[in-house]
């Protein structure tokens, strides 16, 4: 196994290959806002995300991404409202929740001995295994961010302020529009 770490990563989700057959999110949490959601956000606390119209949070953002090649989100884990969210979004997804928020910084959690064994568990289940053929994230091409402040004070040539606090970014892709706003409008679809 191999992990990514660092701040100055060359795209958001390190090691995004064609060659993987489907996306699992583990230690996930719910878009910023959600109620009993521990330690909810997404990117930020202070930033929402929209896709299409539609409120996203980190985890619809990594499939959305994985889903532009072909990856299907077939399994969450993390808190119960991060499984809940996948749930809307994927209906029939696999999710493990191993905690339940009690507010933005109490939860009530698995052992990790325990959280461990029952993700493997469940990731190795068969069910989970056949479902790889699920369809994969559908393509999505316009992004809005909603700042709790003014915010950013220039923008690149994608984007185009809503309102003082919203700035919307259209592409070709979901992958054009989410790298746009992270100011990397070039960044190719991996192979």
């Amino acid at each position: 196994m191999k992990l990514g770490k660092g701040t100055d990563r060359p795209g958001w989700l390190i090691g995004l290959s064609r060659k993987h057959e489907a996306l699992i999110q583990v230690g996930m949490h719910s878009k910023t806002g959600t109620q009993a959601g521990c330690l909810a956000h997404s990117m930020s606390r202070n930033i929402i995300y929209r896709v299409n119209g539609q409120e996203i949070g980190e985890m619809g953002i990594a499939a959305c991404l994985a889903g532009q090649i072909g990856i299907p989100w077939i399994f969450t884990s993390g808190d119960l409202q991060a499984c809940v969210e996948s749930a809307e979004w994927v209906p029939g997804i696999v999710t493990t929740p191993v905690k339940e928020g009690l507010g933005e910084t109490c939860a009530i959690l698995l052992a990790p001995v325990e959280a461990r064994a029952l993700i493997r568990e469940r990731v190795l289940r068969r069910p989970l295994r056949q479902s790889i053929s699920a369809r994969p994230w559908p393509s999505r091409r316009l992004l809005r961010l909603r700042f709790e402040e003014p915010w950013p004070a220039t923008l690149n040539p994608l984007a185009e302020r809503v309102d003082p606090f919203t700035v919307r970014y259209t592409a070709d892709s979901f992958w054009s529009a989410f790298y746009a706003s992270r100011n990397r409008p070039d960044l190719p679809l991996p192979a």
